[in-house]
């Protein structure tokens, strides 16, 4: 056949047809088009791809900017939580020092102590 149609000799391709090594005993002949055509179709496949990945950057920095808010709020939380508990430990102390006067208080008037005022 003539060069650069099916059946043409391997060893003389023609002016429109190189030949592929990464393809050799496949389709050892291919059109500068096909290569072209090809080319195009990876170029958008990468396009593609860095669309999906800064989409997916984007969306992890969202995340972080999410996490790092609530972690901020946690702290805030745990900080109230630390000075209410001290409080609460004051409060407590305070209750036990007025259990003790008061029970003092009943012994005394058990005793016939009247209250002054």
């Amino acid at each position: 056949g003539a060069p650069g149609s099916p059946g043409a000799p391997v060893g003389r391709p023609g002016p429109s047809f190189v030949h592929d090594a990464a393809t050799a005993g496949r389709h050892p002949l291919r059109g500068s088009n096909q290569i072209r055509g090809e080319l195009v179709r990876g170029v958008g496949r990468l396009e593609r791809g860095t669309e999906a990945l800064t989409e997916a950057s984007h969306g992890a920095i969202q995340a972080n900017t999410a996490g790092e808010n609530l972690l901020g709020a946690l702290r805030e939380q745990r900080e109230a939580l630390v000075r209410s508990g001290s409080a609460l430990g004051g409060v407590q102390g305070g209750m036990k020092r007025n259990e003790a006067l008061v029970s003092d208080m009943n012994s005394w008037s058990r005793l016939g102590a009247k209250a002054t005022r």
